[in-house]
């Protein structure tokens, strides 16, 4: 009997073998890719499965006042964070809550109960941990499963003096608000990186590679806590005397336009802000450079410098004051609804005369006063350097709807708008024989990479000496004539001019709702700083005069004996 052999048909024989060879020449061509072409990308892949990185903070910069006194500084802290997947073991959890709890101010059971709880794998069980608690907690023997982060906290020796100037930081430790804001990128510094090799848990066995980090600098500040203080403190019970809605302060260096101290108020507390409601976040700002207001009669002084400058008038000239301007269909009336007859100079900012102002605007015409305007600063921001700081509102007379009521009006700080800040820093021009200071608030930064030093900037020397001194000594005999004693401080002569501006409501001025104001400088004959006491909304009297004239002499006193300066000889004996 004969058998046929059975014999694999040749096409399918070609066809395995070309699928064998096909997935062999892939499976080469792939190695090829992974190990020769690709290599680095695969190995650096493997290396990361085996490695752990974590960030190194940078100590933040400090805060210092111009003494170097410490206002805000980071102490050392750490994060205390549990791995949930290492404490599934009920009895390393029950290990590690009882060593940790003592530690951490919490029982076992609440620890354990955060453990259980649904969340990432890695969670953080306290925040803020105290540096040698958390180096306790890094010694301890038989806690598995925890990581402690470094990190630090923002504590503030003087409480919170200058919160509104100094500002806070968010969760992450960036600025939010003031100079912790404005300040942050040269605050925080550059952090470090470390670089570990892990376990099979992601436990650090070896540590392989630190990049150390470059700390923040330090800011000192031109403020002069004590002089912060007094000014603080001096607002405070004005506001309680006159029942006021709040106020600010501002104490500035007439020579160099540095600022000695920036008060605003309402404040808030800057160990533990609310900031929970948009009214509550409002008082994160800094008055002085942001909130605008009509500054009202002191800016007579700005009118009364461009006339004296301009050789419009002396101190001697007089007009007619029969008590009403009329411009078109308006009139301008003086604050006391009288007329005063023939009146110098002297005389009408003795009596804030508001028709008198717009007189001395006539003279000037709109090109000139507001060519004065804005070279005293107004209409702009002053450049202190703060993020947050307001231009003002200066009307264009070359605009079709302006008219010349509005120079008029103008002309004694009505219908327009300026920031605390901008108002000191022209005052401050007169007293400083007519240069225009920059004011500034930052004396130097200091950090690893060197000291840079603020230097005083003259911004433009807006009147001449000539004029800046005949306006001073018109200043004197301003407060010299206001009733009750007023900004007067025995033993000195004192330069300055009342303000008490309606608020704007609407389309038109409230008739209950005023801002008291007062500004000048001290000594005369040799002006050291100004001051700005600006009082919101005041009940009863709301005249200037009679709530923040006052407020400026006894802060000026303080002031003066502080920093030791001598009482005028001259006027001593007069």
């Amino acid at each position: 009997m004969m058998y046929e052999t059975n014999s694999f048909p040749t096409w399918r024989l070609a066809a395995v073998a070309g699928v064998v060879v096909f997935a062999l020449v892939g499976l080469a061509v792939r190695l090829v890719y992974i190990q020769l072409i690709n290599h680095e990308e695969y190995v650096a892949q493997a290396r990361q499965e085996h490695r752990g990185y974590e960030e190194i903070f940078a100590r933040r910069g400090a805060i210092l006042d111009s003494g170097g006194y410490p206002m805000a500084i980071s102490i050392d802290t750490y994060d205390v964070y549990i791995y949930r997947p290492v404490w599934d073991d009920a009895e390393k959890a029950a290990e590690g809550a009882r060593i940790l709890a003592p530690h951490l101010g919490l029982s076992a059971e609440q620890i354990l109960a955060a453990v259980n709880e649904d969340g990432p794998a890695e969670f953080p069980i306290a925040r803020d941990v105290d540096y040698a608690t958390g180096e306790l907690i890094s010694q301890a023997e038989g806690v598995e499963g925890v990581r402690l982060q470094r990190g630090s906290k923002r504590i503030y020796p003087e409480g919170s003096l200058a919160a509104p100037l100094i500002g806070i930081l968010g969760f992450e430790g960036t600025g939010l608000s003031g100079l912790e804001h404005d300040f942050n990128p040269l605050l925080s510094g550059n952090p470090g990186r470390r670089e570990y090799e892990v376990d099979g848990l992601g436990n650090p066995i070896n540590v392989d590679h630190d990049v150390l980090p470059d700390p923040g600098s330090d800011v000192t500040l031109t403020i002069d806590r004590y002089i912060q203080l007094l000014a603080e403190q001096e607002l405070d019970e004005t506001i309680k005397n006159h029942r006021a809605k709040g106020g600010d302060i501002i104490v500035m260096d007439v020579e160099t336009g540095a600022i000695l101290a920036m008060v605003s108020r309402p404040s808030f507390d800057l160990n533990s802000p609310d900031v929970s409601t948009q009214e509550k976040l409002d008082l994160l700002k800094n008055g002085p450079v942001s909130d605008l207001y009509e500054p009202g009669s002191v800016f007579k002084l700005v009118t009364a410098a461009a006339a004296l400058n301009e050789g419009l008038v002396t101190p001697e000239s007089t007009y007619e004051d029969t008590g009403t301007l009329k411009f078109e269909q308006w009139e301008i009336k003086n604050f006391d609804k009288s007329a005063h007859g023939t009146q110098s100079v002297v005389e009408l900012l003795q009596k804030s005369l508001n028709t008198g102002s717009a007189w001395l605007s006539q003279l000037l015409g709109p090109e000139l006063f507001y060519e004065y305007v804005k070279e005293f600063g107004f209409g702009e921001a002053t450049g202190i350097g703060s993020n947050a700081e307001a231009e003002g509102h200066i009307r264009d007379w070359q605009d079709d709807s302006w008219s010349l009521v509005d120079m008029a009006t103008n002309s004694f700080g009505q219908g327009l708008s300026a920031t605390p800040l901008q108002v000191i820093t022209a005052v401050a021009a007169i007293g400083n024989e007519g240069k225009l200071m920059r004011p500034y608030v930052v004396k130097e930064v200091s950090g690893t990479r060197g000291t840079k030093t603020t230097e005083a900037q003259i911004v433009s020397q807006v009147v001449t000496p000539e004029t800046a001194e005949t306006l001073s000594d018109i200043m004197s005999q301003v407060v010299d004539y206001s009733p009750g004693g007023g900004a007067r401080i025995p033993g000195y002569e004192v330069a300055g001019k009342t303000g008490t501006s309606s608020i704007p409501q609407g389309n038109e001025y409230s008739e209950s709702r005023f801002i008291a104001s007062f500004a000048g400088f001290v000594p005369l004959s040799d002006p050291q700083f100004a001051i700005l006491v600006k009082v919101d909304e005041p009940n009863g009297v709301p005249w200037g005069s009679a709530v923040a004239a006052p407020s400026f002499g006894r802060l000026g006193k303080k002031i003066l004996e502080y920093m030791r300066i001598p009482p005028e000889t001259a006027h001593v004996a007069r």
